[in-house]
């Protein structure tokens, strides 16, 4: 198995989709990485995916390894409200994408989700499909739910 390289190609495609805190953190314990890569033991990290002036989205993964590949598994999202430092649930927001099929790290980008932690609507686009998703709040967390956003209709009687 080629540990290194596979560390090297992960941290890189994370820094390239914006994750570039997750691909610090993975790069800073390369060795304790290693060495549970070698035992065969699962490697859980935590790092944030995105931050808005309000909120930070925080995701805990499992690293796992295949023949020469390395891959991230998000096991639970949390939203950190940085004012009072309440840690909210968004785990169901881990759930709800696994269902859509869309894979965090690779078809979303921090971006993506900097936008969500602002405008509470997460999009996605793959190809020429968009979908929207928006932000509910329920009594254990955050949660999405498919969104229709309404196209902008001009008044003609007052002009655009």
């Amino acid at each position: 198995m080629k540990f290194i390289p596979a560390i090297e190609k992960t941290i890189s495609q994370l820094n390239l989709r914006g994750y570039e805190q997750l691909a610090n953190s993975i790069s800073s314990s390369t060795k304790e990485l290693v060495d549970s890569l070698l035992e065969q033991a699962n490697y859980c990290i935590s790092a944030p995916l995105a931050e808005s002036g309000a909120y930070t989205l925080m995701v805990d993964c499992n690293i796992f390894m295949g023949l020469d590949t390395m891959v991230p598994v998000p096991s639970n999202l949390y939203v950190i409200e940085k004012c009072t430092q309440k840690k909210i649930s968004a785990h169901a927001i881990n759930e709800f994408l696994k269902k859509e099929y869309i894979n965090i790290f690779r078809d979303m980008s921090s971006s993506d989700f900097k936008n969500f932690l602002e405008k509470d609507i997460l999009t996605y686009t793959k190809g020429a499909v968009e979908k929207n998703f928006e932000k509910v709040i329920l009594t254990f967390g955050w949660s999405l739910k498919p969104s229709i956003l309404k196209k902008k209709s001009f008044d003609l009687e007052h002009g655009i």
